[in-house]
């Protein structure tokens, strides 16, 4: 396992998963005059039943779930990145990929001296300190938006020597649908969120020379 150091985290602001190939281009958000042009009958049901498919697609994350952290010095400032992607799998009625908004990623601690709450999302333009993102596009021949994003955990969160850290990111998908009674004749519909919970523990390897000062 790598531990980077922070004048690396500059790094964090690269797309995550940088070494794997592009992903494919994917057809950008549609425009509110592009989503009024869809009829009932592309929408495969009633723009009620339409409303309620959006906020119950399910969505699954891969991330790894521990990481160990060996032989940081007291004072040292290391950042541990860790990379997720998340699926959601709209086979069920494509043509909800056309009213995909953004992919939404919440990432909390559960270390009630330093708690950490941040949330960002793919269609913000503004860069999150501990959230980043790659563009979603969806995975050639299938229903399937894949979200990739990075968590860049900080020392100052890191759980004191043996102790475990406790971590969870929450991933929802937000729609937006037509509606001529909502606002600019929309309705911002968000999917449930899928929670993955995950965890970081600091350790001394058996011959560091930190053993001597502990």
């Amino acid at each position: 396992m790598r531990i980077l150091a922070s004048n690396e985290l500059q790094k964090a602001s690269l797309p995550p998963h940088s070494q794997a190939s592009t992903p494919p281009a994917s057809p950008s958000i549609a425009t509110q005059e592009e989503l009024s042009v869809y009829t009932q009958a592309e929408m495969s049901m009633s723009p009620t039943a339409f409303a309620e498919f959006c906020s119950q697609i399910p969505m699954v994350i891969a991330m790894e779930r521990h990481a160990d952290i060996f032989d940081i010095s007291a004072g040292t400032d290391v950042t541990r990145y860790f990379d997720g992607t998340a699926e959601l799998d709209i086979s069920a009625n494509p043509a909800a990929m056309r009213f995909l908004y953004a992919f939404e990623v919440g990432l909390q601690s559960g270390d009630p001296k330093h708690h950490l709450n941040e949330t960002a999302n793919t269609a913000s333009g503004v860069m999150n300190e501990y959230i980043l993102f790659e563009k979603p596009y969806i995975v050639p021949n299938t229903s399937v938006y894949r979200c990739r994003f990075r968590l860049a955990i900080c020392s100052y969160l890191f759980p004191r020597h043996g102790q475990l850290g406790f971590f969870q990111v929450r991933v929802a998908a937000i729609f937006a649908v037509p509606d001529q009674g909502g606002p600019g004749g929309m309705r911002m519909i968000r999917a449930p969120a899928t929670v993955h919970r995950f965890s970081l523990q600091v350790k001394v390897s058996p011959g560091s020379i930190l053993n001597a000062v502990r």
